[in-house]
């Protein structure tokens, strides 16, 4: 893990966190907890999302899937299989189900290589990995179903709170 690059963001995070919160509610992102990890995003918003964050270089390190449904009783008929439960959404008039889908995430060797020297470019080449992998390579795997919308993890400081 690359400690200049969350460093720096400690050092910067009276700045840097209100711009990510914004960032969360323009984009209607949903994070499941109190933290930056699972911030479920509806997939046409996506790919903007993580442009906006790229310029800020705040990185996405990895993706987990949730199903969402307009209703908790939609989702035990639906033939998703995703019957794990989870939160109901803040924007939206449903509900999200947690997946048992493997988590997506870039190898910490990749990670190691953030600093503030190359801290732009390789936020760039990761993030846009990340978003290559939910706008495309995901979609061709067999577990893609149109019920589920990715949940970005995001690299800042594990103490950051909401």
């Amino acid at each position: 893990m690359s400690l200049e690059y969350l460093h720096q963001l400690q050092r910067n995070q009276a700045t840097i966190q209100p711009v990510l919160n914004d960032l969360l509610e323009k984009y209607k992102v949903e994070p499941v907890g109190t933290g930056y990890i699972d911030c479920i995003t509806a997939l046409p918003d996506v790919s903007d999302f993580i442009e906006e964050l790229t310029t800020h270089n705040i990185v996405v390190y990895a993706v987990t899937w949730w199903c969402y449904s307009h209703s908790a009783d939609a989702l035990q008929q639906k033939n998703c299989s995703h019957h794990m439960g989870g939160p109901r959404s803040k924007y939206r008039n449903g509900w999200f189900s947690e997946t048992m889908l493997p988590l997506h995430e870039i190898p910490t060797t990749k990670l190691d290589k953030l600093s503030s020297k190359n801290q732009s470019e390789y936020s760039k080449d990761i993030n846009t990995q990340i978003k290559d992998y939910i706008m495309y390579d995901f979609r061709q795997t067999a577990n893609y179903k149109p019920c589920l919308e990715p949940a970005l993890w995001l690299y800042v400081p594990e103490e950051w709170q909401r």
